[in-house]
């Protein structure tokens, strides 16, 4: 996307300064296009917008990955209760963290985490 930054400085170089377009390409790293459309337009910034969203490739796979996900997701549960515990905190789901970070704060504040041996 051009900025009105560096619009500013294609029109500063073109009509101020009276450098050839050749020479503002080359050093400002810019099309010889862009250049022209900054010098002959009045628009303050060039963007572009994507009318419709294209379909993206997974598209006709949607409703099949959805169906396995839920079908899964039970038994992705189920493993993730029984995980074994990978800290010495015991934490071994993101749904104890907040339960048991509170009891740590308790303990610690009080000195006696046994947890942390």
């Amino acid at each position: 996307m051009i900025g009105v930054d560096l619009i500013g400085q294609i029109r500063r170089a073109y009509f101020e300064q009276r450098r050839p377009i050749k020479e503002i390409v080359r050093t400002l790293s810019v099309s010889r296009s862009t250049v022209r459309k900054a010098v002959r337009g009045h628009a303050t910034e060039f963007k572009y917008a994507r009318g419709v969203q294209p379909t993206p490739k997974l598209g006709e796979w949607i409703a099949v990955l959805t169906e396995i996900l839920e079908r899964e997701a039970p038994a992705a549960r189920a493993s993730a209760v029984g995980a074994s515990y990978c800290n010495p905190c015991g934490l071994n789901s993101s749904a104890r963290i907040l339960s048991t970070t509170e009891s740590m704060k308790a303990e610690t504040a009080s000195g006696s985490c046994a947890r942390l041996g």
